[in-house]
This record gives structure tokens, sequence and C-alpha cells, in this order.
């Protein structure tokens, strides 16, 4: 009766470890926006941030390399924050900013709980008829709704 009893837990712990996976493998939007005709959002696929883009009616995914949750950088205002430049034929460069900061990170800088930070952020660079991401990975600290200087901006549509 024992083994009975514990092959019994044994299997419903791992029916609620399967359920649990499920829920979390894909989670719904963390962040949207439309730019420069663009409908752009970022959620979570087994654990990795993926950016979708959509214009014409199709949709294409594309990972990026910030771990979860990822948002676009945002104004004060709480508007999305993008660059064009012209000179690259670059219609819009967002910021994805990923990988939760540590609470180590969090403590020095003196950061409040409810302000969602990142320690490494990526490029979108938004082209006429493309959507593309960097392939340089920014390490510094960011966070969502403050602090992106618009060189770092120029820098990925310019890498």
């Amino acid at each position: 009766m024992g083994t009975l009893i514990k092959s019994t837990v044994l299997f419903s712990f791992v029916l609620v470890c399967i359920a649990c996976d499920s829920d979390t493998a894909k989670a719904g939007p963390s962040d949207s926006a439309s730019v420069a005709g663009y409908e752009l959002s970022i959620s979570t696929d087994n654990g990795q941030c993926v950016l979708h883009y959509k214009k014409n009616g199709n949709t294409v995914n594309t990972p990026l390399a910030p771990k979860p949750p990822c948002y676009f950088a945002r104004k004060k205002d709480n508007s999305v924050k993008f660059f064009a430049y012209s000179d690259v034929n670059v219609a819009a460069t967002l910021i994805v900013i990923g990988t939760p900061a540590s609470a180590d990170k969090r403590a020095r800088w003196n950061l409040p709980e409810d302000l969602q930070c990142g320690e490494q952020n990526q490029g979108v660079i938004i082209k006429e008829t493309s959507v593309s991401v960097s392939k340089r990975v920014g390490d510094e600290l960011f966070c969502r709704d403050r602090g992106v200087d618009e060189k770092n901006f120029w820098a990925y549509a310019h890498e």
C-alpha cells in the first residue's frame, strides 16, 4: 500500500510540473508597439524573449538575446522611444531591455522594486521593407521608463 501511495503522489507531482511548464513555456505579450507601419510585440517562448512583428498581414517571429521579461525602452509619457536615421535608411530604431537586474545591482543603484530594469539590451532596426535585430547585445543597465540615451539608438542603427 505504501508503494502505491508513493507512486500516486509521484505521478500527481509529475502532472503538476508538466502543467506548470506548459503555462510558462509561452506567455502573452510583455510589451507591444506600433512603429513605422509595423505592429510589434514581445513575448516569452520556452524561456526566451521573442520579437513578433506584423506588416501587411504577415507575422514574423525573431528570437532575442536578453532573457525574459523583455520590454521596449519608453519615454516618460509611456510611449515607445525610437529614433529614425535617414543617413542609413532606418525608419526607426527601438531598444529591447531584458535580463532582469539582479538584487545586488538594484540595491547598488537604489532602484525601486516596481521599476522594470534589465542588464541586457538589443536593438530593433526598422527599414522601409524589413525589420531586423542587432547582432550586438549591450550589457548596460537600462530601465524601461527612464535613462536610455539617443546615442544607444544611434549605435544600433549604425552597426
